[in-house]
């Protein structure tokens, strides 16, 4: 809720208390103050009578009686954060000041500020920064409590460090780390010792002793094998400086400084030359070899000079295609040359010419080798071709003719050794279509046989799938046509369809075949008649005639519009027939009557019932001037014009409302709206009526003239709304009328009026802006609430409740002894929460008849109670109270937000507690609640009570009846039931508390 709640249910409720001066009282009778011993202080005169309480106030008074004048010295003050120096007058004297010394810590939380101990946060302000103290301590995480800071301390000589040996490429050293405190902090300084340098005469013997690797190849100086790291050798004179570590076939220079490799050429490895590598290409064979020549440098390095060597064999080299079989692994090639023997060629090929010479190359067997040409060639004289020979005779068939055709070729060798050929083509007709062996022919020789309609055929089977060979048969002029369809002619050597087109005879359509002869009829063209149903055009009927017949071989149809009936003038033609015409077709916009009513008065004129044609409409009678009226009395003198008028109040009832901080104005519905005529002595009741959903009111059909009210003029017209619906009416306190709102006054009314009533916010008037939200407020929350418990039970209701409205005083109730209302002051009635808080007592008392459990001062996380008065005490709560406000405060939260309190808590382990007490000062009851968490009705441990220790019954705390209502209704807020968003849960509920009346929440529990 954001909020803190106090509710006291009996007469008042508390709040959470702001923190007051606290001051001595001083009886001057028995010199005595209930701050200390005053018995040195003299008593009062009659001048001097004392105050009680004894404030400050009372040192101004003091003074202007005793004529001290200017008192400044006697004020009281803060000498430091927490004490506060209080002031008292001798009794005698106007110079000496008493004072008394008081530590406002000594009331809890307190903090001394302008000469008063008010609550407060002992530590706000203080800072507890980090610092050092003496012999390197270094204090931290300080936390204030109480004022002051307490630190976390520690010795920062305990980080110090003892000595690491460290080892980089060329030196050894080593280092430790010594802490000091600077600025709140321990920090690290680093020293560092060198042990030995690369070279030293003991170099390699301390790497030896302090580090996890041994002197590396050419450092030094070492003096054993020992020194060296693994795989080297200490080399050189040994035990003398400039010794080195070395591989085993290395030697150290000791002018240098150096591992070495040799001294003479000796040293070095022996010259030698690499195996011969073989490049084999298309026209060449290739070997290359390098021969190394070592010898010892200057620097003691061995090196060596190169020489390479090359041996070539390319195409036509009399040893080429040896060579290439004896390097290479294959022989010559096609066109390779020279070879001396058939297996100096590739695979399938054989060495052609003269043989041992140069001039032999490698051909195909069916080759020959030009020695001339150095290549090989196909021929070399016409003999070593192909003999002359001509193809077979190949058919060839045409739509009309079947032919063949071959081929004769005639073989010579060219003079580039080549095979060539030339060609004689020749071709004959061997039939026609129509010779007497055609079709026979294309049976023979071609893969389709004769066509539709080709000829001379002698059987079937010399025509093509699906057709027949028509005629006499085994005589000339016998045709293939398709069977059934088709016959031949013999004499136009045609075939001809039987059913091949279709023509018009005697007004039918018939079939003829493709030479044109009539045969059976194909289609029944029908007889000429009416066609549909009638039809309008231009105020006439008409019906559609077909005319039939047949044209182009198909059947015919024209259709012919011809009338069948004119329609009158006050008739008009409607789904093809003549039908009377409606009144404002005709020219009488007002439409049709039934002559009941002769007269009657349609947008302030006169009309009357007149006959047209076989209907009966409203005609213009009377026509009423700008500033007439038209009336319609009952009698004979019907409708008329007058200046009269009839007029209607409207308006809306608005209020402003504070919604979860959306501030807006909102209809409010349901309230009773009552239009009045002013008059001099009792003002005239005109009509009532109630406010819709959106807060609008309506009167309509206000006859001016007949609410004059005797005054000899129109209306004066008014309209009071009274806020009070059949759930709640609001009165004051002072004045035990229903609180209403009036419209202004319209004197003279001669037209419609529209006037809305504002309730509350920046539109009212100033005096009604405050008051007016926090009505609004009440009577919108209590409607709310209503809604929601009927939503379940919509056969559900209660007697309407009344509130009194009181001025001041931060507190509500609900009084159920004398009267059932509830009573709220005007600094909580913009709180939605408390009045949704109080209404939930309302509804228990409804459905209970009565509650179990005495009212007390309380609050949500408390196990005990305030009571009495007159003699104030605190009480242990019980089940009966803690059910009876745990369900309020759930209400509350349901209605408007979740309720949140101070509540006592545990924060980083410390526990902060809560106590319930009688204030004298502000004779009222309070808390303390010093240091407490923010806690809200879903997340809380209320059922601890004040001293927030587990040793509490849960029954007995309203906080925690109140958060198992809440745990109940939103574990299943997510399955809305009522359209508002409320769960099954709270419909549990609410029906427990409805039908059992449950007293306590074990009780509600138990069903």
């Amino acid at each position: 809720m954001g909020r803190k709640t106090l509710i006291l249910l009996f007469l008042v409720c508390l709040v959470f208390f702001s923190a007051s001066t606290f001051a001595a009282c001083w009886d001057c009778a028995t010199g005595s103050s209930d701050s200390g011993d005053r018995s040195t202080y003299c008593e009062c005169d009659e001048q001097e009578k004392c105050k009680d309480p004894f404030r400050k106030s009372t040192v101004w008074e003091y003074s202007t009686g005793l004529g001290c004048g200017d008192i400044s010295s006697g004020i009281d003050y803060c000498s430091d954060k927490y004490t506060l120096e209080e002031a008292y007058l001798d009794c005698y004297s106007c110079d000496e000041v008493k004072w008394v010394t008081i530590d406002c810590r000594d009331y809890g939380d307190y903090v001394c500020s302008d000469g008063r101990c008010v609550v407060g946060d002992p530590c706000e302000g203080v800072v507890c920064d980090d610092y050092c103290g003496s012999d390197n301590v270094r204090y931290y995480n300080g936390e204030c409590s109480g004022g002051n800071c307490y630190y976390t301390t520690y010795d920062c000589d305990n980080s110090d460090t003892g000595w690491t040996y460290e080892c980089p490429a060329n030196y050894v050293r080593r280092r430790k780390s010594d802490y000091s405190c600077s600025a709140g902090s321990c920090v690290e300084s680093i020293v560092y010792e060198y042990i030995s340098y690369l070279g030293d005469s003991d170099y390699c013997d301390k790497r030896a002793d302090y580090c996890t690797t041994k002197c590396t190849h050419g450092q030094y100086d070492c003096d054993s094998n020992s020194e060296c790291a693994s795989g080297l050798e200490c080399k050189g004179g040994i035990s003398s400086i400039g010794d080195g570590c070395c591989y085993s076939s290395e030697y150290w220079n000791d002018n240098t400084n150096k591992c070495v490799q040799c001294y003479s050429d000796s040293q070095c490895q022996a010259d030698y030359c690499t195996d011969w590598q073989t490049i084999c290409t298309t026209s060449q064979v290739k070997r290359t070899r390098t021969c190394y020549d070592y010898y010892c440098t200057s620097s003691g390095t061995c090196s060596y000079t190169t020489t390479p060597e090359t041996q070539t064999w390319d195409n036509g080299h009399e040893d080429f295609c040896k060579k290439k079989k004896e390097y290479c692994g294959v022989g010559c090639s096609r066109g390779q040359y020279d070879c001396d023997y058939d297996s100096e060629c590739a695979s399938g090929l054989n060495c052609k010419g003269p043989i041992g010479g140069n001039l032999d190359g490698c051909c195909n067997t069916n080759e020959q080798w030009d020695d001339a040409g150095y290549r090989c060639v196909e021929c070399l004289s016409d003999s070593h071709c192909h003999s002359d020979y001509c193809t077979e005779w190949a058919y060839t068939c045409t739509s009309t003719q079947v032919k063949r055709e071959r081929t004769c070729y005639d073989y010579y060798c060219t003079s580039s050794g080549m095979c060539a050929y030339t060609t004689n083509p020749e071709s004959e007709v061997v039939s026609s279509n129509g010779d007497s062996d055609y079709c026979n022919e294309r049976s023979a020789h071609c893969t389709t046989k004769c066509t539709h309609g080709q000829y001379d055929c002698d059987s079937n089977s010399e025509c093509a799938t699906g057709l027949e060979c028509m005629g006499p048969l085994a005589v000339y002029s016998d045709g293939c046509c398709y069977p059934g369809t088709e016959k031949w002619d013999h004499t136009l050597l045609i075939c001809y369809t039987l059913h091949d087109h279709k023509g018009c005879y005697d007004g039918d359509v018939y079939w003829y075949d493709s030479r044109g002869e009539r045969q059976d009829k194909a289609e029944e063209c029908g007889d000429s008649g009416w066609a549909g149903d009638a039809y309008c055009d231009s105020n006439k009927v008409y019906r559609d005639y077909v005319n039939r017949g047949c044209s182009n071989a198909a059947c015919t149809a024209s259709t012919e519009k011809r009338l069948v009936e004119t329609c009158d003038g006050w008739e008009k033609c409607v789904g093809g027939e003549c039908v009377a015409k409606t009144c404002e077709e005709m020219g009488y916009p007002k439409g049709s009557c039934s002559g009941l009513d002769p007269t009657k008065c349609i947008d302030n004129d006169a009309y009357e019932c007149k006959d047209v044609g076989s209907t009966k409409c409203w005609s213009l009678k009377e026509d009423c001037g700008p500033d007439e009226y038209c009336r319609d009395p009952v009698g004979s003198t019907g409708a008329h014009c007058t200046s009269n008028p009839i007029i209607s109040f409207s308006g809306k009832v608005l209020g402003f409302v504070f919604d979860n901080g959306n501030s807006h104005y909102e209809g409010l519905p349901n309230l009773k709206a009552r239009l009045y005529d002013k008059d001099l002595i009792d003002d005239a009741l005109i009509g009532e009526a109630t406010t819709d959903a959106e807060g609008h009111f309506s009167f309509t059909g206000i006859d001016t003239e007949a609410w004059d009210a005797g005054d000899g003029d129109t209306a004066d017209l008014y309209v009071v709304v009274k806020l009070e619906t059949p759930i709640v009416a609001l009165s004051r306190a002072w004045d035990p009328t229903i609180i209403s709102y009036n419209t202004n006054t319209t004197e003279n009314a001669i037209s419609s009026i529209q006037e809305d009533i504002i309730i509350g916010g920046p539109q009212a008037p100033m005096e009604d802006r405050t008051i007016g939200i926090l009505l609004v407020t009440t009577l919108i929350t209590v409607e709310r609430e209503y809604a929601l418990f009927k939503s379940f039970y919509p056969e559900w209701s209660m007697k309407q409740v009344f509130i009194e409205i009181h001025e001041g005083e931060d507190t509500a109730y609900w009084e159920e002894f004398f009267k059932d209302e509830i009573h709220l002051y005007e600094e909580r009635m913009a709180d939605f929460s408390v009045v949704a808080h109080e209404y939930g007592h309302a509804v228990m008392w409804n459905e209970y008849g009565t509650v179990e459990g005495e009212g007390a001062a309380h609050t949500p996380w408390s196990e005990e109670v305030g009571r009495g008065l007159i003699m104030h005490h605190i009480d242990p709560s019980d089940p009966e109270f803690a059910m009876m406000e745990g369900w309020a405060e759930f209400m509350q939260s349901v209605i408007v937000e979740k309720m949140e309190v101070s509540s006592p808590c545990e924060v980083d382990g410390v526990v902060r507690t809560g106590v319930l007490y009688y204030s004298k000062e502000n004779n009222d009851w309070d808390v303390n609640c010093s240091g407490c968490c923010k806690r809200d009705i879903e997340t809380n441990k209320w059922w601890m009570g004040g001293d927030y220790e587990p040793d509490n019954s849960g029954a007995i705390v309203e906080g925690a009846v109140a958060s198992i209502f809440w745990d109940i209704y939103d574990s299943e807020n997510g399955d809305e039931l009522n359209g508002q968003g409320i769960s099954d849960g709270f419909k549990k509920i609410w029906s427990i508390i409805r039908e059992d009346n449950p007293d306590n929440i074990l009780e509600f529990w138990d069903h």
